[in-house]
């Protein structure tokens, strides 16, 4: 809800300031520093890229970065428990077949 009025945690929104530091080819210890490894900077990375590619707002950056990640393994996991699914039927009809020729 606060993410629809334009508002970021003051850590999502250190780690998106120094992303864009990253990409503008500064480093980690001279132009911004954090007690987190470099890590917490790279995974924002994609959403900085978006702001500076198609100069959308941070916030809307954010936003698409993060939705396209919760429907990428959304989709990840439903092709997961579909080859589960897929298997149990497999494993179901095929110890129903042999316990009628027994």
């Amino acid at each position: 809800i606060a993410y629809a009025h334009g508002y970021l945690s003051g850590d999502v929104a250190w780690y998106l300031i120094a992303s864009e530091r990253l990409l503008d080819g500064q480093s980690n210890s001279e132009s911004f520093f954090d007690t987190n490894p470099p890590m917490s900077f790279i995974i924002y990375l994609p959403a900085a890229l978006i702001h500076q590619t198609f100069n959308v707002s941070i916030v809307a950056s954010h936003l698409i970065y993060f939705f396209s990640i919760i429907v990428i393994n959304t989709l990840f996991i439903f092709q997961i428990f579909s080859i589960i699914n897929n298997t149990n039927k497999k494993y179901y009809y095929y110890n129903k077949c042999n316990k009628t020729r027994s």
